[in-house]
């Protein structure tokens, strides 16, 4: 519970336009401040009032989560999930990621790819907020040993480097990397900066989370990722000769 968060904060699926007072970034945000400042009023002396705002907004996702749920009507970790009770049950967790069937989720898909291939465990250790060290590495490789039986992860992660050059990849061609400078993952990526060392088109969406450009087209999308949908737009069109640009990628902008 305290490893992965006490509350859900949407860092890598910020959306600007969702519905609800703490569905994005902003919303939570404001709600924070706002009840942080009137359970301090109300607490005289305060006390705990750190947690007491985080529990209310812990009850709020729930009750937002479990809304969708019925909606839904989803059946998934349907036994692993009461009323009025957050699930803590790692073994659960790992009985559920066990099952083999198809899940429309993909998380079990995705973890099998970190798994053998990728990594990117998201950690924290001496700069996590509210709680320390309750996250490391170790946690993802049991799920790994324990819900796919592979414990090379590290040489698995390797191997992958190996293969594809890690970030070096000034061998390659018609690579296209984009990213939302607010997406936690931008750190991995390319910078604008990086152009001239590897002649590839590279992007940085300012005020975009985690490929924010690829969901679905709203009227509240703002500028930034109307455009860089052109963008990308065009680059493949000249990439595949369609069109008659005569342009190389690198040079549109």
């Amino acid at each position: 519970l305290l490893g992965d968060g006490l509350i859900n904060i949407p860092a890598q699926g910020n959306d600007p336009a969702c519905v609800g007072d703490i569905c994005n970034i902003r919303g939570l945000c404001k709600f924070l401040i706002d009840e942080f400042a009137n359970t301090q009023a109300e607490d005289d002396p305060p006390t705990y009032v750190e947690l007491e705002v985080l529990a209310k907004v812990g009850q709020k996702q729930q009750a937002k989560q479990q809304q969708d749920q019925l909606l839904q009507n989803s059946k998934s970790n349907k036994n692993m999930r009461d009323e009025n009770c957050l699930p803590v049950d790692f073994q659960a967790m790992l009985d559920e990621l066990s099952k083999t069937e198809i899940d429309r989720s993909g998380w079990r898909s995705w973890l099998y790819q970190t798994c053998s291939e990728f990594g990117f465990y998201q950690t924290c250790k001496d700069d996590c907020p509210f709680a320390l060290h309750y996250h490391q590495v170790d946690l993802d490789l049991e799920i790994c040993r324990k819900v796919f039986n592979i414990t090379n992860v590290y040489d698995n992660v390797k191997a992958t480097l190996d293969r594809y050059g890690g970030v070096d990849i000034s061998d390659g061609s018609r690579i296209l990397s984009i990213n939302g400078n607010v997406d936690p993952w931008s750190v991995l990526g390319l910078k604008e900066t990086d152009i001239a060392k590897y002649s590839l088109p590279v992007k940085v969406v300012d005020g975009a989370s985690h490929h924010f450009w690829t969901h679905a087209v709203k009227d509240t999308d703002s500028p930034e990722i109307v455009k860089v949908r052109e963008y990308t737009y065009s680059v493949v069109m000249d990439w595949l000769e369609i069109g008659g640009t005569g342009r190389t990628a690198e040079h549109i902008s």
